[in-house]
């Protein structure tokens, strides 16, 4: 969980993959909410401005061209469990868009929470197409 380093226990918003072979998130970007002053996403959200597409772009060649090319940067981004979380400071909780992957992979909840410092209590996960493996925006 080294994305987190240096920021505490602060709860975040952004994004990761989720590795069902080894039950661990990957490709983590992560930053403390505290760093946001106002909403940036759709219905008032707030979230990290950074791209699952983009994200995956760099890490792909970075991953391409140091060492021998072998890691979890395989195949389109879409095709691999993957989340972006959102907070709602209007309501003062948090919110983790996934797929219905979620469902087979129920194990991944606690690391999502415990990667992103999410307090229990005020963090949803909630279903949204998007999400699911396979799909984009587009």
């Amino acid at each position: 969980m080294e994305a987190n380093r240096g920021h505490g226990n602060d709860p975040k918003v952004g994004l990761f993959w989720y590795n069902a072979d080894w039950n661990e998130l990957f490709g983590v970007v992560s930053h403390p909410v505290r760093d946001y002053t106002k909403a940036n996403a759709s219905d008032g959200r707030i979230t990290c401005s950074e791209l699952h597409e983009d994200v995956w772009k760099k890490e792909y060649n970075r991953q391409k061209h140091h060492g021998d090319g072998s890691g979890p940067f395989i195949g389109p981004y879409e095709n691999k469990p993957r989340g972006r979380i959102f907070y709602l400071p209007e309501q003062d909780r948090y919110e983790v868009a996934v797929g219905r992957w979620i469902d087979e992979y129920p194990q991944a909840k606690p690391l999502i929470l415990e990667e992103f410092d999410l307090p229990a209590d005020k963090t949803t996960f909630q279903y949204a197409i998007h999400w699911d493996i396979g799909h984009t925006w587009r």
